[in-house]
């Protein structure tokens, strides 16, 4: 069952924000500034600390990745401009789009891989970066996945630019894990970076448009629908492209 974000925050109703005997602010100011600035500090210190004894990755390059998926196949690959690219700076990306039936939408998929993440060359959150395209996303909710024997859970979000609607379902994956959270994808880095020394980590990210008409609740389930056929299709195949 997916669980509501609609203000782009997590809480928890009625959480205390002192902390027993000691008087401790859980959630001062000062609690939240010394955390961000220990989460800097010790990405600052794992930033050499990965680079000593990089790992060789074993994984197969994007540009083999199927082009038939779970009943869809590929309708056209998309090139991303230069100039994309020098903000990205990825390792690898992959853009297309798929489709099922001639009078569906196709759903569009996206997957940047950088074999190493640094401050010019990172995964870029879509929270921030498609309100930054014009996109309101009027709601998020955490969207459970099937993964590896176990319930992983992925932002799918709806979207809408004037009269377009489109919904999207996005995951960082972070060397093995389906990540919802960017915060705590950083965590899984830092620890990774000082158990692996890896530092590798890519974006999954699918949309598709919300077709128009009168009933725009039966048209949000038919995309959600082709999010998650598509998404189910290509999880047991990505390990292969981006290594566990």
């Amino acid at each position: 069952m997916a669980t509501s974000d609609s203000h782009l925050h997590e809480g928890t109703a009625g959480a205390s924000t002192t902390g027993g005997r000691f008087g401790l602010r859980l959630f001062s100011p000062a609690a939240v500034v010394a955390s961000f600035l220990l989460l800097g500090g010790l990405l600052w210190f794992s930033h050499d600390f990965g680079q000593e004894h990089p790992p060789k990755l074993d994984r197969a390059s994007l540009a083999g990745f199927p082009t038939e998926i779970g009943g869809f196949h590929l309708l056209r690959d998309v090139k991303l401009d230069k100039a994309t690219l020098n903000v990205l700076r990825p390792t690898e990306v992959l853009m297309r789009y798929y489709q099922r039936r001639a009078e569906e939408p196709p759903v569009s998929l996206y997957i940047p891989f950088f074999a190493t993440q640094e401050e010019d060359s990172r995964i870029h959150n879509p929270a921030a970066c498609l309100p930054g395209a014009g996109w309101q996303i009027v709601r998020r909710v955490r969207e459970p996945l099937p993964w590896r024997g176990k319930t992983a859970y992925a932002n799918l979000v709806t979207l809408q630019k004037g009269l377009d609607w489109q919904m999207g379902l996005y995951w960082i994956h972070s060397r093995g894990r389906i990540v919802a959270g960017e915060y705590r994808a950083k965590l899984y880095l830092m620890y990774d970076v000082f158990t692996q020394h890896r530092r590798d980590g890519a974006l999954v990210r699918l949309m598709t448009s919300i077709a128009s008409g009168p009933d725009r609740e039966v048209a949000m389930g038919a995309a959600k629908a082709r999010l998650l056929d598509l998404a189910n299709g290509i999880l047991p195949i990505l390990p292969k492209y981006l290594p566990n």
